[in-house]
């Protein structure tokens, strides 16, 4: 079996960061929006809200975001394999072929597809945890960068996050999220 080059994965890692920085900070741009709102407008910090524009900013912008982002990356690892498959085989490989156009689009979307439902959700069931324990905005926003920090180190363990978060400054926290 053909092995993804490591230069791949690093490109698929470094994008995957890109856009899920991409994503909090359009989340945290909707915080700060309905926070600037309920002192406009001297209401209620509107939780169902915030949660729907959210959820409809992933299901259209932040789906094609990725399916963008990756379809590129995609494109080269199946132009490497045909490479190495020619190489192994001694035949050139096509990759235009109309199962293999279909079967790419599908993935794309699907792929796409799946990584947003999973933010939505998690991003959904953070505001309902706020909304139910009285966060303030600035509790919600932590706890949304720790949540995207999280996904981006790859790290899910509590006790590690818990010293991690408590030893790095602010300043450092938002600089390194930002970049």
């Amino acid at each position: 079996m053909f092995d993804m080059n490591p230069f791949c994965l690093e490109m698929f890692g470094k994008e995957a960061d890109k856009l899920f920085q991409n994503q909090l900070d359009q989340c945290l741009a909707f915080i700060t929006e309905e926070k600037q709102g309920m002192f406009r407008e001297r209401k209620s910090f509107d939780w169902d809200q915030l949660t729907v524009n959210i959820a409809t900013y992933l299901d259209n912008v932040g789906q094609d975001e990725w399916r963008t982002a990756f379809v590129p990356l995609l494109e080269g690892v199946m132009q490497d394999t045909s490479g190495q498959l020619a190489a192994s085989f001694g035949a050139a490989f096509n990759v235009q072929n109309i199962g293999s156009l279909q079967w790419f689009d599908e993935y794309t979307f699907t792929f796409a597809q799946d990584i947003n439902t999973t933010t939505k959700t998690s991003l959904a069931d953070l505001c309902q945890q706020g909304q139910f324990e009285g966060w303030t905005t600035k509790q919600l926003q932590d706890n949304m960068l720790l949540m995207f920090d999280q996904w981006r180190k790859g790290s899910t363990d509590p006790d590690e996050w818990d010293w991690y978060d408590q030893r790095m400054p602010a300043y450092r926290r938002e600089m390194i999220a930002r970049t």
